[in-house]
């Protein structure tokens, strides 16, 4: 509580460590060195190994880091941040303070009881790693609501299977771990393309097939793209025709299965004596 008053007297954090040690150092530098008996009440082992190995360091008189700050709060303020918690005084008591005279008004000041231990269980749980993560993966969702609906509902469409936000992320997140932050895969929004936009395409291939329509090709579809896809016939000669429709599926991101099928459907639309306008 003691660095609420502190920040807003100084305008800046008290104590702003970047880590445990480096938070540690500050603290000390401007409470002194705590006592053999303050640092047997540390809990953690290593905070306490590292307090007991500190070089001795005075305290440092609060009047020069807050040299505008009237005493009686300079007073209470180093009450407030004792080292020890069983040294700083209740809100009570620091209601009763000298620095409160005229403002504290104990009959609009109930006081409360203590709050059970029962109520911080959740603080000193040990979690698993994948009880940590999972709970990772609900907060990220949390700000993320169109994925958590879709996780929700476990949605699949037709039998294009689309992968869950949390299971991207728990994925890349297992690729960090074992390789380190670039190591991270990133992902498509879907693993193939959406079953309307396959049933609009099915609908386009029929209408630019009578000539009914012209559909342009992709700006990001440039010739020569590689070698012809597996579904086409590699001994049949290769033809314009064929190349732009290798082209335009390539573009589309289809799986194996989806291309052959639209595959088929051109060549059928081409047995026809339909021509395909590009």
């Amino acid at each position: 509580v003691g660095c609420f008053p502190a920040e807003f007297w100084g305008g800046a954090p008290l104590f702003p460590g970047k880590n445990v040690v480096n938070q540690l150092e500050i603290i000390t530098d401007v409470l002194g060195t705590p006592t053999p008996l303050q640092i047997a009440k540390v809990r953690n082992e290593k905070a306490r190994r590292f307090l007991q190995n500190m070089r001795i360091k005075p305290a440092l008189p609060l009047v020069e880091k807050f040299p505008n700050v009237a005493p009686k709060a300079l007073n209470l303020l180093s009450k407030l941040l004792a080292f020890d918690p069983d040294d700083r005084p209740t809100a009570a008591q620091a209601l009763a303070d000298p620095y409160f005279d005229g403002m504290a008004d104990v009959t609009r000041e109930p006081s409360r009881r203590p709050l059970s231990k029962e109520m911080f269980e959740w603080d000193s749980r040990k979690l698993t790693r994948e009880e940590v993560r999972e709970l990772l993966y609900e907060e990220i969702l949390h700000y993320h609501p169109d994925v958590k609906r879709e996780w929700d509902k476990g949605e699949k469409q037709g039998h294009f299977e689309y992968p869950s936000g949390i299971a991207a992320m728990a994925e890349q997140f297992s690729s960090m771990e074992q390789g380190g932050p670039s190591s991270a895969p990133t992902f498509r929004n879907s693993k193939s393309l959406p079953k309307h936009a396959i049933d609009d395409y099915r609908k386009q291939v029929s209408l630019f097939a009578s000539g009914a329509e012209k559909i342009g090709r992709s700006e990001s579809v440039k010739p020569g793209l590689g070698d012809r896809p597996s579904f086409l016939d590699e001994n049949a000669p290769a033809t314009s025709m064929e190349d732009d429709l290798a082209d335009v599926v390539q573009a589309m991101s289809l799986d194996a299965d989806e291309a052959a099928s639209l595959a088929e459907e051109a060549k059928a639309l081409l047995e026809s004596g339909h021509e395909l306008i590009m």
